[in-house]
């Protein structure tokens, strides 16, 4: 048993499929630590994702789910679970089993050595595809150039995060978020473990969204004025709806 509480975050998004399974695996890894929560963030579904979290939530107490009232996007998502989360340490996977509940206790304990974040890496890089792999590299490359990244670290969305960085992170209430680039401008202690991922669920990458992806990284994160002046306005996400609310 971890002496410590840990909160999984998970951004869904058309992952009615995968859900039930998903959080049995997790709830089954989360008992290993003093206290566990689980929270899933549904970026406005079109499919049945919500209903099945209502329905997951109704039955299972550490579970709390909430929906978006638009399509934010993963990031947005990911930030309204962070600012629900209050936990010692909060973790960041995806909801297609892509990332394995079970590697939980291995970020944690890469984590209790002293970083303040720690991202787990596929062991495999060779079953992304080609483009997926030379999106990686150039995302990279920006955050090296856009912050004190160490070097030789990488980063992915499975991932941990102390209850320090997840405070400071709070504060991004601004339209484009991009989670690891607000880790990246708030701590220098971060790890790396390497684990084996499950098959690849559904994929959004394409190079028309790479291009506005390191666009928006631009506009947001690198400090010139002159780019700030093409952001814009409003709230990174706003919640319509909350079930198994369970004190949170």
């Amino acid at each position: 048993m971890f002496d410590c509480s840990v909160c999984v975050v998970i951004p869904v998004y058309n992952g009615s499929r995968h859900l039930p399974l998903l959080i049995e695996r997790t709830v089954s890894v989360l008992s290993n630590f003093k206290d566990g929560r689980i929270i899933m963030v549904d970026d406005n579904s079109t499919d049945v994702s919500y209903g099945i979290i209502r329905t997951l939530a109704d039955g299972n107490d550490i579970l709390t789910g909430i929906r978006l009232d638009s399509n934010y996007g993963q990031q947005s998502a990911i930030l309204c679970g962070l600012n629900h989360c209050d936990c010692d340490y909060a973790v960041i996977m995806d909801d297609d089993l892509e990332n394995k509940p079970e590697d939980i206790t291995r970020l944690y304990e890469a984590a209790a050595k002293g970083h303040d974040a720690v991202y787990a890496i596929n062991s495999r890089p060779g079953d992304k595809n080609l483009f997926r792999r030379f999106g990686s590299m150039l995302r990279d490359a920006t955050f090296s150039l856009l912050t004190d990244k160490p070097r030789g670290i990488k980063v992915c969305s499975f991932r941990i995060i102390n209850r320090k960085t997840v405070d400071a992170i709070k504060g991004a209430d601004r339209r484009f978020v991009y989670i690891s680039m607000e880790i990246l401008k708030k701590t220098t202690s971060i790890g790396n473990i390497t684990v084996e991922y499950g098959p690849a669920g559904r994929t959004g990458h394409s190079p028309q969204k790479l291009i506005r992806l390191l666009a928006n990284i631009y506009v947001y994160y690198s400090g010139c004025k002159l780019l700030e002046k093409l952001a814009k306005p409003g709230p990174a996400y706003k919640v319509l709806e909350k079930t198994g609310d369970h004190g949170l």
